[in-house]
């Protein structure tokens, strides 16, 4: 849903700014491409 894409570019906005590997961001952008 709307919502729940949002909610994951919300986490993964926070992990990216936490200082985690681009390599998961990645994986995570790829995951939501998936939905």
């Amino acid at each position: 849903t709307e919502m729940g894409t949002k909610t994951i570019l919300k986490e993964t906005i926070k992990y990216y700014n936490s200082g985690a590997e681009t390599e998961a961001v990645t994986a995570a952008w790829d995951g939501i491409m998936r939905q």
